[in-house]
C-alpha cells in the first residue's frame, strides 16, 4: 500500500501498485538558529508538512523529512495519506523500519518475514464478508438510530457557508495513579478503559449541554484475523455509537451503558457505516451532511505498542505529539497511551470554536475522570458543571442574535520596543483585500536566484539581518487600533534564513525544483504577527542554491526586489571582504512617507490630480467582454500560471527604429498595440488598460516599500484608426496619465462610478507593463548569482501581459488566471500579439480593422453571447434590510438600491467593503468579516447574517466538492429532502467539477407548505451566492427533478442562460394526470396487469406475506398523501399546526409535485431513466416532458432501479454520460 497511487478510470476508482518507489528525503539544518528560535522553526514547519497537500493520482502518498536541530539530534516528520493506512499502521512501519534499519546498519539481510496476504486481498474477502452480514446489520443500526437527531455542541464563531477544517491541538498528561484506578474501575464493572473514557467524555458533553441523546463517531480497528496485524493499509472502520443518558444514571451506571452499547457496535461492525446512513430511514438521515461532530479515539501509540520508544542501533526514536493537518471533525478526543502514560488531546475546529472553549472541554473531560476516580457512584446531575452556564444543543445548527458580533480572536499586541505610525492608502488597500480572501497568496512577492560558488550560510544571514535592519519596511507589521490601519514598526530586526539540505534528493528522478518554489511562494503571511518577509536557501549540491526571498506586497513593490537584492549581495560582498559595503544613509523610511502621503492628500496640489482623474474615468466605465474559456463569473479562487514568448532581436530592433521615428517609448508602442489586441478580441473601442507607476523620487527611490500603484489609461479606438493613429493617442493618454500618477489610485476607486458585469469589474480586467528585469545576473564574494523564472502566485486581473528586458533579450510573459483561461489560448493571444507588433514595425499606416481577426476557439464564449439578466427590483421587507439598503445607497450613491442587487456588481471593491463592514458596526454594533462579502453580496443575505435567530434563513446549500475550475454544478435534493443520494455521484464526476447541493428547508408541513415555484425562488437566491450569474447547471433527482425544471423557468425569465437541465429518474406528473382517454385506459392496464402478475407470482412462490405487505404499502401509501392534502388544508384554515402523525417531508413533496403543472420551457431536458421502472412507463420513453421543452429531451437509459441507479455500479454510467454535457 506504501506504494499504491489511485485513478479514476471507467467510472470506477482504483488502486494502482508501483513495482517499486523512490523516496526523496530532504534534510533541513536548523543548527545556525538560536535554540530559543528553532523550537518555534520545528512547530512551524511540523505544521506545515502536516497541511501539505497530497496528490492522490501522482504519489507518493508518504513523505519522510528530516529536521536536523544538533549534532546528534534530528526531528523525523513522517506523513502517509489516510486513503493507505490508519493509525495501528504507523506502529507496524516504524516496527518493520527498526528491523530494517537494525539489519542495514550491521550489513546484513533483512529478516522480515513474507506477508500472508496483502491489503487488496483484504478488500475482496471484506467485500464478500459485508454482503453476506449487510441484511443483519443493517436491521441492527436502523433500529439503533431510529429517531435520532444529531447532537452538536454550539459552535463559538459564526458559520460561514462551506465547512473548514482549520484545527488545532491541546493535550494533558494524565497521572498515571489516576490511570491506573481508572483501569481498576473498569475491570470492575466488566469495560474496558475505552468504554469508562467514552463514557467520561458522553457525561462531560451532557453537563455542557444537557443532551441525553448523544451519539459520537470512534474508529473501529477492524484486524479481527491474526494475519491482518501485520498489514499497512486503511482497516479502520468508523461507527457511531449511541448512548441514552437519560434517568439521571450514576458513572458507573454510565459506564455499564456504554459498555453494552460498544460490544453491540463490535457485533456488527463488518458493514461500512455508510451503507448504514445509506439504509436509514429518511427522516433519521442527517439534513447537513453530518450524521456525528464528536469523535472519540481512545488506543495505545503506534498500533497497541505501549512502549512507543524503538531502540536502533545507537538511535533512540521517541514520539512528539503531532500537528493538525486539518479538523475532520468538529470536535476530536482522543487518549493514547505511551510509555510515559494516557495522554488526553482534543482537536478541534478553529473556526467554530474557539481555545477558550476548548481549554473549557479538556478541563471538564479530566475533572470527569477525576469525578470517576473519587466517587463512581455518582449521579450525573451531581457532577461538576463545564463552563459557567449550560449551552443549548444545535441540531443540526443553532445560531442567535448575537452569534455575529462574537469578539474577534485574541488581538496581538503591539511589541514593547516597537513604534505605531499609520498606514499608507496602498497598504489599507492590500490590507482589505487580504482580509477579504484570507486564503489567497496573490499579494506574495517571491524572487529566486540561483547561486553558484562557495556560499557562506553564516554570512549570508548576516547580511539579511543587516538589511533588515536598514529598511523599517521589512521590520513591519500590521494592526487595527482604534478603527484605524496602523504600522506596528519593530526594532528587532527577525528574519530567519530557513536552510533545506536537498543535495541528495536533487539527485533523484522525480525531483522538481519548480514545485518546491511555487510551494515556498504560494505559503501564506499572517499581517498581523510577521514577519512579512521569508528567505528559504535550499542546498542542491556544495557550490549550488537556490534563495528564494518572498515578501507581501503591503511592505514592498516590483522595485523594491531590485534594492533588496542589490542592498543583499553589497552586503554579502562587503563581509567576505572583511569591509562595509559603500550604502549611503536612507534620507526617509517608508513609515515618513506614509505620513507625509496623508497630509499631501489634504492639499489643493491632491485635489487638482483627483479632478483630472474623475475627468479622465467619466463613467459609464466600460467592460471589455474578452472571450474566455471559462465563465468569468466562476472565479472562486484566482489560480495563476504564466506563458513566454521570446521577441525575435530583428523584430526588436525594428520596433525600437519605429519607436524613434514616431517620437514614442518602447512602452508607449508595445501599450498601443495591446489595446488593438484587445479591441480586435472584443470588438469594443472604450478600453481601460491598468498599468504601474514607480511614483518615487529621488528621496524614495533607495527605500523599499510599496510606493508603486496602478494608474488607468483610458483609451479610444473609434473612427477606424490606423496604427500610427493609435500610437500616438497612446502616448499622449499615457503621458497625461503618468503626470498626475502621484495621486494614490485607491483614493479614486472610493468615488468612481463603477458597474460589474457578471463579475467582471473595470478596474482592472487588463493590466500591462514594460520594464527592464529588477532582478540582474551579478557577481559578489566569489559568487554568480543568476535570476531564477518567476512563478505565478496569481493576481486580481484577468490577464496581465508583462515585457521585460533581461540581457539583451525582450520576453513577453502573460500572467492569467486558469479558472478563466486554458494555456493553448493565452498561446494564441500571444502569437496574435506579436503578429500586431510585426505590423506596427512594417505597416503602420494599416487601419487597424484590416488586421487579420484573433482565432477564437469555439470553447472561447464571449460573455455577450449571455442573454442579459432582466433587473429585479426588490424592495426591503423588515428594518435590517432597510437600514443596510440606506447604506448602500449612500456609499453607492445610488437612487434605489434592491436587497437582491450584487455588492460586486454595483461596483463594490475592496476599500468600499471596509466602509460598509465599517457602516455595519456603527449601525447594528456587529462587525462582518469581510470575506463574508464573497458568498452574502446581497443586503438580503447581509441582514439574515446580521439579524441571526429563529427568522433567518437556514441555508440549504451544501458543498459536496467546492474546488474545481469548471461551472458548479447544483444538485436538488429528492423527496427525502437530503442530498445523500448525490454522494456518489459527485464523487464519480471529474476531479476538477463542483458540486454543490440543495437540501430542503426544515419544513415537515406542520405549518407552512412551500410551493414548487417558492422552493425554485429559494433555491435560486441560494445558488446566485455561489454563482452570481449565469450559464447554470442545475440537477434534479427524483421530486427534485420538478423543482430543477421551475429553477430554470425562473432563472430563463430573468435572462440567465441554462445549457444544462438535468433530471434523475423524474416523472412529468402533469403530463400523465391529463392523459387521453385512450392513453389513460393503455397506461393503467399496463399497470394493473404487472400488478398482479407480480401478486401472483409471490403467491405462487410461497411468498405471501410479501405480498401482503407489499400491497398493504400501496394502500396506506396513497391513503396517507390523500390524508395529509386534506389535513394540511384543514389546519391552515384554522390556523393550527398540523398533527405530528401526519408530518413528513416525503409525503408533502409528492404533494406539491403532483399539484404542479409544468409550463412550456425554452430548454433542452437531459433525462436519465431507470431500465427497471414500472412498465406502464415504458410508453412514453421521455417520461412526459417532451410537451414541456421546446429543445427537445435527450433519454439516457441506466441499469438499476429508482434507489440503486444512484450508486455504484450504477451510477458511474450516470457520471460517464453526464462528463459529455459538463464538457
Amino acid at each position: 500500500m506504501l506504494r499504491a497511487t489511485f485513478a479514476f478510470t471507467d467510472g470506477d476508482v482504483h488502486q494502482l501498485i508501483a513495482p517499486s518507489l523512490s523516496l526523496l528525503i530532504p534534510v533541513t539544518d536548523l543548527r545556525n538558529l538560536p535554540s530559543s528560535q528553532r523550537e518555534a522553526e520545528i512547530e512551524r514547519m511540523s505544521a506545515a508538512e502536516a497541511t501539505r497537500l497530497f496528490n492522490l493520482e501522482k504519489g507518493p502518498l508518504i513523505r519522510v523529512a528530516l529536521l536536523r536541530i544538533d549534532q546528534f539530534q534530528y526531528v523525523l516528520m513522517l506523513t502517509l495519506h489516510h486513503i493507505i493506512c490508519d493509525g495501528w499502521s504507523i506502529g507496524v512501519v516504524m516496527r518493520e523500519l527498526q528491523r530494517l534499519y537494525t539489519a542495514i546498519s550491521a550489513e546484513r539481510t533483512p529478516d522480515l518475514l513474507p506477508l500472508p496476504i496483502q491489503f487488496p486481498d483484504y478488500i475482496v474477502w471484506s467485500a464478500e464478508r459485508a454482503e453476506e452480514a449487510r441484511e443483519k446489520e443493517l436491521s441492527y443500526w436502523t433500529r439503533k438510530f431510529r429517531g435520532y437527531r444529531p447532537f452538536r455542541l454550539s459552535p463559538d464563531l459564526q458559520e460561514h457557508g462551506q465547512r473548514t477544517t482549520n484545527g488545532a491541538i491541546i493535550s494533558r498528561l494524565l497521572p498515571k495513579s489516576a490511570t491506573n484506578a481508572l483501569k481498576s474501575f473498569s475491570e470492575q464493572y466488566g469495560g474496558t478503559m475505552f468504554s469508562t473514557t467514552f463514557a467520561a467524555c458522553l457525561a462531560m458533553l451532557h453537563r455542557c449541554t444537557g443532551s441525553t441523546d448523544i451519539a459520537m463517531w470512534t474508529p473501529l480497528a477492524s484486524r479481527s484475523q491474526p494475519e491482518l496485524e501485520s498489514l499497512v493499509g486503511l482497516f479502520v472502520n468508523q461507527v457511531a455509537v449511541r448512548v441514552d443518558l437519560s434517568g439521571d444514571p450514576s458513572l458507573t451506571q454510565l459506564a455499564a451503558r456504554v459498555r453494552d452499547d460498544v460490544w453491540d457496535a463490535l457485533a456488527h461492525q463488518v458493514v461500512p457505516f455508510e451503507s448504514v446512513i445509506e439504509a436509514l430511514a429518511d427522516d433519521d438521515k442527517p439534513r447537513d451532511g453530518q450524521f456525528c461532530s464528536v469523535n472519540f479515539v481512545c488506543q495505545r501509540a503506534f498500533g497497541g505498542a505501549v512502549n512507543s520508544e524503538f531502540d536502533f542501533p545507537d538511535v533512540r526514536v521517541s514520539p512528539i505529539p503531532s500537528k493538525s493537518p486539518g479538523a475532520l471533525y468538529d470536535l476530536n478526543f482522543f487518549l493514547v497511551e505511551r510509555a510515559e502514560g494516557w495522554r488526553l488531546s482534543l482537536e478541534y475546529n478553529t473556526d467554530l470554536y474557539t481555545a477558550a472553549t476548548g481549554d473549557l472541554l479538556i478541563e471538564g473531560f479530566d475533572r470527569i475522570l477525576q469525578a470517576i476516580v473519587a466517587d463512581p457512584d455518582v449521579k450525573l446531575s451531581g457532577l461538576p458543571s463545564i463552563g459557567s452556564a449550560p449551552q443549548d444543543v444545535s441540531s443540526p445548527v443553532a445560531s442567535d442574535a448575537t452569534s455575529a458580533s462574537e469578539p474577534p480572536p485574541t488581538s496581538v499586541p503591539v511589541p514593547d520596543d516597537g513604534c505605531e505610525f499609520p498606514a499608507s492608502v496602498s497598504q489599507l488597500r492590500f490590507w482589505h483585500l487580504s482580509r477579504l480572501r484570507p486564503d489567497s497568496a496573490a499579494f506574495n512577492m517571491p524572487a529566486s536566484v540561483r547561486i553558484a560558488g562557495p556560499l557562506s550560510v553564516e554570512l549570508l544571514q548576516k547580511s539579511l539581518t543587516a538589511l533588515v535592519e536598514r529598511h523599517e519596511s521589512l521590520r513591519t507589521t500590521f494592526r487595527e487600533l482604534d478603527g484605524e490601519l496602523k504600522q506596528i514598526i519593530s526594532s528587532r530586526a527577525n528574519c530567519e534564513l530557513h536552510f533545506s539540505d536537498l543535495c541528495e534528493a536533487s539527485q533523484q528522478a522525480g525531483f522538481d525544483l519548480d514545485a518546491l518554489l511555487r510551494e515556498e511562494a504560494q505559503e501564506l503571511f499572517d499581517l498581523e504577527r510577521g514577519p512579512l518577509t521569508r528567505c528559504r536557501l535550499l542546498r542542491l549540491g556544495l557550490e549550488d542554491h537556490v534563495l528564494v526571498v518572498t515578501v507581501h506586497h503591503i511592505i514592498s513593490d516590483g522595485w523594491s526586489q531590485s534594492i533588496l537584492q542589490r542592498e543583499l549581495w553589497a552586503r554579502y560582498d562587503g563581509f567576505v571582504a572583511d569591509q562595509s559595503p559603500a550604502l549611503a544613509s536612507l534620507p526617509i523610511q517608508y513609515a515618513d512617507f506614509a505620513v507625509w502621503q496623508a497630509e499631501w492628500l489634504k492639499s489643493d496640489e491632491a485635489s487638482q490630480h483627483l479632478a483630472y482623474w474623475m475627468k479622465s474615468l467619466a463613467g459609464p466605465l466600460p467592460v471589455l467582454e474578452f472571450p474566455t474559456d471559462h465563465a468569468p463569473g466562476q472565479r472562486q479562487q484566482v489560480r495563476g500560471a504564466i506563458e513566454r514568448l521570446r521577441l525575435s532581436g530583428d523584430l526588436i530592433e525594428r520596433l525600437r527604429e519605429r519607436s524613434r521615428s514616431a517620437n514614442v517609448t518602447m512602452y508607449m508602442l508595445t501599450l498601443a498595440a495591446f489595446a488593438v489586441l484587445l479591441e480586435r478580441y472584443t470588438d469594443q473601442q472604450d478600453l481601460t488598460i491598468g498599468s504601474p507607476s514607480a511614483n518615487r523620487s529621488s528621496q524614495t527611490e533607495p527605500v523599499i516599500g510599496p510606493f508603486s500603484g496602478p494608474i488607468a489609461i483610458r483609451l479610444s479606438l473609434a473612427g477606424q484608426p490606423r496604427l500610427s493613429d493609435v500610437l500616438r493617442h497612446a502616448s499622449r493618454m499615457t503621458m497625461d496619465a503618468l503626470d498626475h500618477a502621484v495621486f494614490p489610485f485607491e483614493s479614486i476607486m472610493a468615488q468612481l462610478k463603477m458597474r460589474s458585469i457578471r463579475g467582471r469589474n473595470p478596474l482592472f480586467q487588463f493590466y500591462f507593463l514594460y520594464q527592464s528585469a529588477f532582478l540582474q545576473r551579478r557577481e559578489a564574494g566569489g559568487l554568480v548569482i543568476t535570476p531564477v523564472p518567476s512563478i505565478s502566485v496569481g493576481n486580481p486581473f484577468e490577464l496581465q501581459l508583462a515585457i521585460i528586458e533581461r540581457g539583451g533579450e525582450v520576453w513577453l510573459n502573460v500572467e492569467y488566471d486558469r479558472g478563466l483561461f486554458e494555456p493553448t489560448s493565452i498561446r494564441n493571444i500571444l502569437s496574435y500579439y506579436q503578429s500586431i507588433l510585426e505590423e506596427i514595425a512594417t505597416n503602420p499606416d494599416k487601419q487597424i480593422s484590416d488586421l487579420t481577426p484573433p482565432f477564437v476557439s469555439q470553447a472561447l464564449a464571449p460573455t455577450a453571447m449571455i442573454p442579459a439578466r432582466a433587473e429585479e427590483f426588490l424592495a426591503p421587507r423588515n428594518l435590517a434590510e432597510a437600514k443596510l439598503v440606506s447604506v448602500w445607497e449612500r456609499l453607492f450613491d445610488l437612487p434605489k438600491v434592491g436587497v437582491r442587487d450584487d455588492f460586486f456588481e454595483l461596483g463594490g471593491h475592496s476599500l468600499l467593503a471596509a466602509s460598509l463592514s465599517a457602516e455595519i458596526e456603527k449601525e447594528f454594533g456587529v462587525k462582518l468579516d469581510l470575506s463574508k462579502l464573497l458568498v452574502d453580496r446581497t443586503i438580503e443575505q447581509i441582514a439574515a447574517v446580521i439579524t441571526g435567530g429563529d427568522d433567518s434563513p437556514h441555508s440549504s446549500l451544501i458543498s459536496l466538492r467546492a474546488s474545481g475550475t469548471k461551472t458548479p454544478l447544483f444538485c436538488v435534493h429528492g423527496g427525502g429532502g437530503h442530498v445523500l443520494a448525490y454522494e456518489e455521484l459527485a464523487k464519480a464526476l471529474p476531479h476538477d467539477q463542483p458540486v454543490y447541493g440543495l437540501a430542503s428547508p426544515e419544513l415537515d408541513g406542520a405549518r407552512k407548505v412551500m410551493t414548487v415555484a417558492e422552493l425554485a425562488r429559494l433555491y435560486n437566491s441560494e445558488i446566485r451566492r455561489v454563482q452570481a450569474h449565469g450559464p447554470y447547471r442545475i440537477c434534479g433527482y427524483s421530486f427534485g427533478g420538478v423543482v430543477a425544471l421551475e429553477m430554470a423557468r425562473q432563472l430563463i425569465a430573468e435572462g440567465e442562460a441554462v445549457p444544462v437541465l438535468v433530471m434523475l429518474d423524474t416523472s412529468n406528473w402533469g403530463y400523465y394526470r391529463h392523459l387521453p382517454f385512450a392513453e389513460w385506459s393503455r397506461f393503467w392496464s399496463v399497470r394493473m396487469i404487472d400488478r398482479a402478475k407480480r401478486y401472483y407470482r409471490r403467491i405462487v412462490d410461497h411468498k405471501m406475506d410479501v405480498a401482503i405487505s407489499s400491497a398493504f404499502f400501496f394502500v396506506r401509501k396513497n391513503v396517507r398523501l390523500r390524508l395529509w392534502t386534506l389535513v394540511q388544508r384543514l389546519s391552515r384554515i384554522a390556523d393550527r399546526p398540523m398533527p405530528v402523525q401526519l408530518r413528513d417531508n416525503m409525503t408533502m413533496f409528492k404533494a406539491i409535485a403532483r399539484s404542479y403543472e409544468a409550463m412550456p420551457l425554452p430548454a433542452r431536458i437531459i433525462l436519465f431513466r431507470v431500465e427497471e421502472r414500472d412498465p406502464e412507463y415504458s410508453l412514453n420513453k421521455s417520461l412526459g416532458w417532451e410537451l414541456v421543452a421546446s429543445k427537445g429531451v435527450d433519454v439516457h437509459y441506466v441499469p438499476g432501479d429508482h434507489l440503486s441507479f444512484m450508486r455504484e455500479p450504477h451510477v458511474s454510467r450516470v457520471a460517464e454520460q453526464l462528463r459529455k454535457y459538463l464538457s
